[in-house]
């Protein structure tokens, strides 16, 4: 019995189970019926399971400190945490989470404090598939950009909500930012055209294309690879952009009062005297 109990939480296996407890002012984590050690504050967005369930994390503060214990162990303590972390990599064996001190915010990688910035984007740090590389937005004198591995991307007016993502294949990177109110796709550092807005956007299963939704005006279209297909009225709520294999894809749109199925099959045509391929779609 405790004087109170919140945020319970299955582990992905739903073998293990941990929640937060209050004991007179302070408060523990309780895992599998252990307790843990006590502190002045367990911040109510964790704790959280690793991806193999073997693993625990949470943010606890002591006094007017904040710091990350995992699996019992604690870290550093600084100013204070990043909301949406810590993150487990895919593969169980890496933590990483935002952290601030003196006025800056910076990533801590497995226990090592990266670059510091104005500000870390909250909900984008964010690990490769392969759990070997590590991205998230950052904010540096009123821009802000995309770290990858450490190195700090080209500034951009603002990163749009969700920060970047990895190809299946952990080797490319893209996101959405914004510049002169317009927005943008980036791939591997390569910014493309700019619209209106973009929405919904991925990489293909074989990790070689790059798909989104723009608007136009008051049209929407998608880019594929920055070709661009026919314009609609819309995209019906809800829907989203779908690879069925490497070079097909689908989504549904809606033209003229009437909702439809489009679908896109991506093909390679020799067009120059380079015998270059050209990226194309039907």
């Amino acid at each position: 019995e405790y004087d109170g109990v919140d945020t319970f939480l299955f582990s992905p296996d739903s073998k293990r189970v941990a929640y937060t407890a209050k004991r007179g002012p302070k408060q523990l984590v309780v895992v599998d019926g252990t307790a843990g050690k006590e502190y002045d504050g367990i911040a109510q967005s964790t704790p959280v399971f690793s991806p193999d369930s073997k693993r625990l994390a949470y943010e606890a503060r002591r006094g007017d400190k904040q710091l990350v214990v995992v699996d019992g162990v604690e870290g550093k303590e600084y100013d204070a945490i990043g909301q949406g972390t810590p993150v487990f990599s895919p593969d169980s064996k890496r933590v990483a989470y935002g952290a601030g001190r003196g006025g800056k915010q910076f990533v801590v990688l497995d226990g090592v404090a990266g670059k510091e910035y104005d500000g870390i984007g909250q909900g984008t740090l964010v690990f490769s598939p392969d759990s070997k590389r590590v991205a998230y937005a950052a904010l540096s004198g009123g821009k802000q950009l995309i770290v990858v591995d450490g190195v700090a991307g080209k500034e951009y007016d603002g990163i749009v909500a969700g920060g970047p993502i990895f190809s299946p294949d952990s080797k490319r990177v893209a996101y959405v930012a914004e510049r002169g109110g317009k927005q943008l796709v980036v791939v591997d550092g390569v910014a493309g055209k700019e619209y209106d807005g973009v929405d919904t956007f991925l990489f293909s299963p074989d990790s070689k294309r790059v798909a989104h939704t723009a608007l136009r005006g008051r049209k929407q279209l998608i880019v594929v690879d920055g070709v661009e297909g026919k314009e609609y009225d819309g995209f019906l709520k809800g829907s989203r952009l779908v690879f069925d294999s490497p070079s097909q894809i689908h989504s549904l749109a809606t033209r003229g009062g009437e909702a439809l199925r489009v679908e896109l099959e991506i093909v390679m045509r020799s067009a120059e005297p380079s015998g270059k391929s050209l990226t194309g779609y039907s």
